[in-house]
């Protein structure tokens, strides 16, 4: 029996990128800078300080798409089991009590 050969599209194993970044975040970033520069008012200042600040966070979430894409969906695994995998020095030391509940 020969073995078969499936193309699989590079759709389906590319992460999901706007402008580069993780599209969450930068679309959280957009909405962030719209919110600020209408709570602070309309002026010359504001829309600088909104602009320089947003492409500054902008800026991060590019090096961060492009060093590791999927580094958002890791940072939350690890948030949300970091109790079970504390870091120690050595193996014979008592294991964390896990809380029932979470």
């Amino acid at each position: 029996m020969a073995a078969r050969e499936v193309p699989i599209h590079q759709s389906l194993v590319k992460p999901l990128l706007l402008a580069g970044g993780d599209r969450e975040l930068v679309l959280m970033n957009i909405v962030g800078q719209a919110g600020a520069l209408f709570m602070m008012g309309l002026s010359v200042f504001s829309i600088a300080l909104v602009s320089v600040l947003g492409g500054v966070l902008h800026v991060a979430l590019v090096v961060m798409g492009k060093k590791d894409p999927l580094m958002r969906e890791a940072w939350m695994v690890y948030r949300t089991f970091r109790i079970f995998y504390p870091a120690r020095s050595e193996c014979r030391v008592k294991p964390p009590k896990i809380r029932k509940g979470l």
